[in-house]
């Protein structure tokens, strides 16, 4: 896996998310996307993450992911 910086980072799929800061405890990877949500103040727009209803929406937008990386899914065995 190779991360990546935020500024190179596609904008039209989920990809791996990587905080440096933590959101609970230690690093934090999680799957998340760009969110287009104009009626955010802060920031506007911002990278959302999976446990958004874990850790609440003002959360989402004080932590910003640092890196990101494609997801990579094993390939289905053959039969």
């Amino acid at each position: 896996m190779n991360w990546q910086p935020m500024e190179s980072a596609p904008k039209d799929r989920r990809i791996l998310l990587y905080y440096e800061k933590p959101i609970f405890t230690g690093y934090f990877v999680t799957v998340g996307k760009w969110c287009q949500d104009e009626y955010s103040k802060y920031p506007k727009p911002y990278w959302e993450n999976d446990v958004k209803q874990l850790s609440g929406i003002l959360r989402q937008r004080d932590y910003q992911p640092t890196l990101w990386a494609e997801i990579e899914l094993p390939k289905p065995k053959e039969e």
